[in-house]
């Protein structure tokens, strides 16, 4: 039985009895705009799922418990493996993404798509847990460390799942990618990201906020008692993160900057220096920032090139 989707969000579903399987395999064949293939979008039992993304970017997960074949086809696709037996993922043409269980380190070296997926799926990485774990990537082995809660740093053989909570930290004094830390969490069916260089931060992901991605800024500078001048050995850490999608968090003790969202692709940059008298926020890059008290008050929106020092609340 083959069905071929007119929107990016239609609803397959079996009418038969309840829970009952089609008699066939399902062929799904995606129209040009872009499709969403994911369990919700499944309605019924299947014995077995094949599905053709077509052109378009889209956004496909095998069926837990359904052999699923997946070929995202031409186009910018994002795919999640649910693992399980029987599945097949081909990527197919543009710059294709994989969330899954891996593994994604081979015998001689690190390569980015991993002995699980083809060669046409570019980007390989290992699935996070919502709400409990996330991953912390590196280009280069040992360029980033992770502290586990309650073990000691340790450098980051490419790629490492950590609890939430853990701490991470890219010290290199270069500002080039293959120095810093990629950090996912994942929501839904969203993979959320940030790319981060500098001091150590903490890993959260808070429930009922969306699934946001937060780095909480630890350490303090050292101030002599002045709280006038920066102070020396000041946490400072380098952000990248996407316009688009889930958004990302920098939280220190008196300040919530959160990363706005547009409609086109891009990145955001910003900076977060934690000083004597207070938190310098500078925005490097995009749509733009939002700052907030940690008591949810509004304190300013910055945009690109504007630096603002968050002073400690009286």
């Amino acid at each position: 039985m083959t069905a071929y989707l007119s929107t990016g969000s239609d609803l397959i579903v079996n009418e038969q009895a309840p829970d009952s399987a089609w008699p066939v395999p399902l062929t799904v064949i995606g129209s040009k705009n872009g499709d969403a293939l994911t369990p919700e979008n499944i309605r019924g039992a299947l014995p077995a799922l094949s599905f053709d993304g077509g052109p378009g970017r889209d956004r496909l997960s095998t069926i837990p418990g359904t052999p699923t074949s997946l070929n995202g086809g031409d186009g910018d696709d994002f795919v999640i493996d649910r693992g399980g037996d029987g599945n097949q993922i081909a990527c197919g043409p543009g710059n294709d993404w994989v969330v899954g269980p891996g593994p994604t380190q081979q015998e001689g070296g690190f390569t980015p798509r991993g002995a699980r997926y083809p060669v046409d799926c570019e980007h390989v990485r290992l699935r996070p847990t919502e709400g409990r774990t996330a991953l912390v990537s590196a280009l280069a082995p040992s360029a980033v460390f992770v502290k586990t809660p309650g073990g000691e740093f340790h450098g980051v053989q490419y790629q490492e799942l950590v609890p939430l909570g853990s701490a991470v930290r890219a010290p290199s004094s270069s500002t080039g990618e293959a120095a810093s830390a990629y950090v996912y969490t994942i929501a839904g069916d969203q993979l959320a990201w940030v790319r981060v260089l500098g001091s150590r931060v903490s890993l959260a992901q808070p429930p009922g906020r969306g699934g946001v991605l937060t780095l909480e800024l630890l350490g303090k500078p050292r101030c002599n008692g002045s709280t006038t001048r920066k102070g020396i050995d000041r946490p400072r850490v380098n952000v990248w993160a996407p316009t688009t999608g889930r958004p990302a968090r920098v939280n220190t003790p008196e300040a919530v900057i959160t990363a706005m969202q547009s409609t086109g692709r891009g990145l955001a940059q910003f900076v977060v220096d934690r000083q004597c008298g207070g938190t310098l926020v500078t925005m490097k890059q995009g749509a733009g920032l939002t700052i907030t008290r940690p008591s949810g008050k509004k304190v300013k929106t910055l945009t690109a090139g504007e630096p603002y020092l968050v002073r400690p609340a009286k």
